[in-house]
């Protein structure tokens, strides 16, 4: 093999790897908004990379983990299983309460609350703050998926 070809070997080996290497950043820093939809890792803490069609305001601290997740939002979590079903179908919520939509699925899903679509990654969970329109009480209906009406959400004074 002559100098030329090792020369064009050598920076084509180069370039991948740097490919390679952005690539990894990217996927790493994908997180870096307020909110957080978590996949599940290796580690005891799960990476954080988030996916979503609209970025509300976050005033609570985002949780280190899945276990540290369920702990944070006992009682204000709604979980969705593989058929897109939600648990619990009814919750009543003070206004600016923030809740954990939590999939148990292996699949990625949408998540309507309201008009607004969260899309929550496989096994993974996003942290949100149903915003009604209009006066208080208000219903707020909750689809996953293809699934309409999976939860209602009471959102009150």
């Amino acid at each position: 093999m002559d100098n030329s070809r090792k020369w064009l070997l050598g920076i084509v080996a180069v370039a991948i790897i740097i490919v390679i290497v952005i690539v990894a950043e990217k996927r790493k820093n994908t997180g870096s908004d307020s909110m957080s939809s978590v996949s599940p890792s290796a580690s005891a803490s799960p990476s954080v990379s988030a996916v979503t069609s609209q970025k509300p305001i976050v005033t609570a601290k985002l949780p280190a983990s899945y276990s540290e997740a369920i702990k944070q939002y006992e009682g204000k979590r709604i979980q969705f299983d593989t058929a897109c079903q939600a648990s619990p179908t009814k919750m009543v919520l003070k206004a600016g309460t923030t809740i954990m939509l939590d999939n148990r699925s292996s699949v990625k899903r949408i998540i309507s609350i309201g008009a607004t679509k969260y899309t929550v990654i496989a096994w993974g969970y996003y942290i949100m703050t149903p915003r009604g329109t209009g006066a208080l009480p208000q219903t707020i209906l909750v689809d996953c998926g293809a699934s309409q009406n999976v939860a209602t959400l009471l959102i009150q004074k």
